[in-house]
């Protein structure tokens, strides 16, 4: 398995929250990995004897719902939450890239109109239906089933990733980015209202000017001007891309919204 320094931004994140010895034990999950190619049983045992928790990923929309009357298609991310949950790490999405009947570009939220915000609620909350706590997805693998797997529901979901850079993102837009959470928030709570709410990891420190990018903390405090937005997310996410644990800064991946 590849990886690079994308590969260790949820690691180093948590090592930068890492106190004294005096500090309380960190909760489940805590440390976690997100692979940069796909995943066997091989590389879950490593990363458990590691002491990894959970594995970040894609889930792209343009990929489970490639036609608007297609209808829902997991088959591929089944695939990693069947590997994840074999090696009993817990799962981490982030939701994000728009099919192209949705939008012209992935980079684009899916938040310019009517169509694309119902569809996209549509998209969050049938994805918290199949595997969150009551997903169909743990249904199909129960106990006494053909092909039972360890019980680990998807509790967090990240909405979009790195939406402050032009990479991922255009424009790099805090109202549009909060008015996509908002959408998020209702359609993921209303299939579990315990989920939590997380922003998609922001690009710490890009060199570029807005529109293209913005630094995270000028990202964060913009959105944070957006009416009502605190009650639309649970968590801040960072990707640092710092050498080492002690470049990485004091952000967490689980700072309370």
């Amino acid at each position: 398995m590849r990886w690079n320094k994308a590969s260790f931004a949820l690691l180093l994140t948590a090592l930068c929250l890492l106190a004294p010895a005096s500090a309380q034990a960190l909760p489940r999950g805590f440390f976690g990995i997100a692979p940069q190619t796909p995943i066997d049983a091989k590389d879950t045992s490593r990363m458990r004897s590691g002491g990894l928790e959970t594995i970040r990923a894609p889930l792209h929309w343009g990929s489970v719902q490639p036609t608007r009357r297609g209808g829902f298609n997991w088959t591929s991310f089944d695939e990693v939450v069947t590997t994840a949950a074999e090696g009993r790490l817990e799962v981490l999405p982030f939701l994000c890239s728009p099919p192209r009947w949705a939008s012209r570009r992935e980079t684009r939220l899916p938040v310019d109109n009517g169509r694309q915000r119902r569809a996209w609620a549509e998209f969050a909350g049938a994805a918290v239906e199949r595997y969150g706590p009551r997903g169909s997805f743990w249904e199909e693998h129960a106990p006494g089933t053909e092909d039972p797997l360890p019980r680990l529901p998807i509790h967090a979901w990240q909405i979009w990733n790195e939406e402050n850079f032009f990479y991922f993102t255009k424009p790099a837009s805090p109202t549009r980015y909060a008015k996509l959470l908002a959408i998020s928030s209702r359609a993921i709570h209303r299939a579990d209202p315990r989920a939590d709410v997380v922003i998609g990891g922001l690009f710490g420190n890009p060199k570029q000017s807005p529109p293209a990018a913005m630094d995270a903390a000028d990202f964060l405090d913009r959105l944070y001007r957006v009416r009502g937005v605190k009650a639309d997310f649970d968590a801040v996410a960072l990707h640092p891309y710092a050498a080492d644990a002690a470049d990485c800064g004091c952000w967490s991946t689980a700072c309370g919204g």
